[in-house]
């Protein structure tokens, strides 16, 4: 996450300790409690506090992406 908002993972826990970002999720591990991860709404957070906004340039175009799957085994099998 800190490679996507362009700071180091030290500069997010000390911004969490300070109440500059809200405490990260956590969830349990066997008998380990670890971080569960961000959702897409508190890395966006991230970026507005760390003045990095997630902005695509005015000349560039967004990717487009298609994704075919071919149904009831058809073209599956390798033999």
């Amino acid at each position: 996450v800190a490679d996507l908002i362009g700071v180091s993972p030290q500069a997010i826990r000390d911004d969490e300790k300070n109440v500059r970002l809200p405490p990260p999720d956590f969830e349990l591990r066997g008998r380990v409690e670890r971080r569960a991860g961000y959702t897409i709404d508190q890395i966006s957070h991230m970026r507005s506090i760390f003045g990095n906004p997630n902005q695509r340039p005015a000349d560039k175009y967004p990717a487009v992406l298609a994704v075919m799957s071919h149904k009831g085994g058809v073209y599956k099998t390798s033999s």
